[in-house]
């Protein structure tokens, strides 16, 4: 992965912010920002101030919508074309494909983010959306 890579994490769990931290800069250094936060409604607020790269938001927070679409549009209204992850339990697979029916970019599944592939997915969608940027310069 070229350059600097900022995240928006939203994420109840302090160990699992601490796995992200962990193995970002494992994997690609002291480049990479990590924000995060509790609620979706101060991701959405900071989403409007920055430009992060990706944003994974926990589809078990307590956040005061209903759904997964619903997560999945807040996050979108705020940021349209970032790539957009949730996280979720083993056995919440519908939850899942319901934020991929809404917009998500993927899924991450936690009892995995120790095995490295939910990062290959992030850093990949992030390559994705910089490519075209890069062409057109």
């Amino acid at each position: 992965m070229a350059g600097p890579l900022s995240i928006m994490v939203v994420e109840h769990d302090p160990n699992v912010v601490s796995l992200i931290a962990e193995e970002l800069a494992d994997t690609l250094g002291p480049c990479t920002h990590l924000e995060c936060t509790t609620k979706l409604s101060i991701a959405c607020e900071s989403l409007a101030d920055s430009e992060f790269d990706a944003i994974i938001v926990d589809l078990g927070l307590e956040n005061g919508l209903t759904s997964a679409t619903a997560v999945v549009n807040a996050i979108r209204t705020c940021a349209p074309k970032t790539p957009f992850f949730v996280l979720l339990e083993r056995g919440h697979e519908l939850q899942g494909m319901e934020s991929l029916n809404a917009g998500a970019d993927g899924c991450l599944l936690r009892d995995e983010l120790e095995s490295r592939v939910w990062l290959r997915k992030v850093c990949g969608a992030v390559e994705r959306r910089r490519l075209p940027r890069t062409r057109s310069n």
